[in-house]
């Protein structure tokens, strides 16, 4: 089973990003900043699409979308730790959305993850309705927290989870002049849930995926892909097409995740 997840910048339907998709036809794709996908990539997958919000909290002009080469069942129903972090999730439902999908006779929970670069606004909680999710070293609120709240309520370390997709943090934002920002801690979380993410696995740390618009370095991994404990098990390989010219070409700002389970 091959899983990718990437971030295409907008990618529309005539763009050579669909190329590259087609050529490495996997089942299982989780996109975001997607502008438009061609029919004959449609036609080949059960598929949904959500349009994130805004910093104002408005729609966007592009959508997430997961792809699926089997049956989605039904839109994962999150539970919360209280009604304040439920109410908040009603502003971010399709930046972080979940599919119960049946493939290869395996029932598998996909979430798509598009957590914004800006923090959740504070007018829609009060500190002490979210203290207990809040990073120890961060004085904002970020999505990735509703993405933890959501998983450790909804699910058991029996469920097959695969989570992908732009999560707007890395370890090395960690590392410059403001110290510990609670990057880290991210991480730390989701593993403690049995969530680990499939490149650190297979190359041992950090891989980088993001190439910054200042200087153009690639030091920053904002995206992941993430599998529960069954599904690592039976992780193969996991990389970044790096050799495939997406930044050389301006495709995309954002390197693809491959990951290949037996």
């Amino acid at each position: 089973m091959k899983v990718l997840s990437w971030n295409v910048q907008r990618a529309k339907a005539n763009d050579e990003v669909w190329d590259i998709l087609k050529t490495l036809d996997p089942d299982i794709c989780f996109l975001q900043e997607v502008s438009s996908v061609p029919e004959q990539i449609l036609e080949k997958y059960d598929w949904v699409e959500k349009t994130p919000i805004t910093k104002v909290l408005k729609p966007q002009k592009f959508k997430c979308v997961t792809l699926v080469k089997g049956k989605i069942l039904q839109e994962v129903s999150f539970r919360f730790s209280n009604d304040c972090i439920k109410g908040i999730h009603t502003h971010f439902q399709n930046n972080i959305f979940c599919l119960t999908c049946e493939i290869q006779d395996e029932l598998i929970h996909l979430y798509n993850v598009y957590s914004p670069a800006w923090a959740v606004p504070e007018s829609l909680f009060e500190w002490n309705e979210v203290a207990h999710i809040k990073l120890n070293n961060n004085d904002e609120l970020w999505v990735t927290e509703l993405v933890y709240d959501s998983i450790r309520n909804t699910f058991t370390d029996k469920d097959n989870i695969l989570m992908g997709g732009d999560f707007n943090q890395s370890i090395t934002f960690d590392l410059g002049t403001d110290g510990d920002r609670g990057n880290r801690e991210v991480q730390s979380r989701f593993n403690a849930l049995g969530l680990h993410d499939t490149l650190s696995t297979c190359n041992g740390g950090l891989v980088p995926t993001f190439k910054n618009s200042k200087g153009g370095k690639v030091i920053h991994q904002l995206d992941y892909l993430y599998a529960s404990k069954k599904l690592s098990k039976k992780l193969l390989s996991s990389s970044v097409l790096s050799d495939m010219k997406i930044f050389e070409n301006s495709l995309s700002d954002h390197l693809p995740i491959v990951s290949v389970f037996s």
